[in-house]
C-alpha cells in the first residue's frame, strides 16, 4: 500500500529563538517584503504521512506524524487536533515525553464522516528547557465534499 509523505509546512505560531550562541541559532536573511530578519523555527518539524491516497468518506485512513527534534528536548507535547468531522479511531490524541535529537513516529487512525472541507491541524511545544514555549504547528486541508476525499497541505 503506497503512502503518500506531505511535508507540511511549518508554521512558528510562537517562537521566542533559540538561546544565544546555540548550535540552532542559523543566519537568517531578510524575506522578500519584509523588513529585518525573520525569526528562527522552533527545534522541532512536523512531517505527516498518510494511506490510502485517495480514501471515500467513511474509509479509514493511516496517518503517521513524525516528530524530528533538532536538538535534545526534555518534554515536549505532540498534539493532533480532528474536526468533528474526523474521529479519531486509533493512536493518542496527545503525547508527551523527552526527545533526543532524533525523529518519533506517532500513528494515528482516523474515520473521515460527513462532507465538507474542513483541517487535521497538528502542534508541537517545547515544555521545558531553554526552548520552552516555542511551538511547531501544521496543517492539512481536507476537501470532503465528493465520494472520493482529497488531502492538501495547501488550501483547496
Amino acid at each position: 500500500m503506497a503512502s503518500t509523505l506531505v511535508m507540511l509546512a511549518l508554521s512558528a505560531l510562537a517562537c521566542t529563538g533559540p538561546p544565544s550562541g546555540s548550535a540552532l541559532s542559523p543566519a537568517t536573511s531578510p524575506q522578500p517584503g519584509t523588513v529585518g530578519q525573520s525569526k528562527p523555527g522552533p527545534p522541532v518539524q512536523l512531517a505527516l504521512a498518510f494511506r490510502p491516497e485517495r480514501p471515500r468518506r467513511g474509509e479509514e485512513v493511516d496517518l503517521e506524524l513524525t516528530v524530528r527534534a533538532l536538538a535534545a528536548l526534555s518534554r515536549v507535547r505532540v498534539v493532533l487536533r480532528v474536526p468533528p468531522e474526523v474521529r479519531l479511531v486509533d493512536g493518542p490524541q496527545v503525547w508527551e515525553g523527552p526527545l533526543a535529537a532524533e525523529e518519533r513516529a506517532l500513528a494515528f487512525r482516523v474515520v473521515l464522516g460527513g462532507p465538507g472541507r474542513f483541517t487535521v491541524g497538528t502542534s508541537a511545544e517545547v515544555l521545558e528547557g531553554p526552548y520552552a514555549g516555542q511551538i511547531a504547528g501544521a496543517v492539512l486541508f481536507v476537501d470532503a465534499t465528493a465520494e472520493e476525499v482529497r488531502w492538501s497541505p495547501d488550501p483547496l
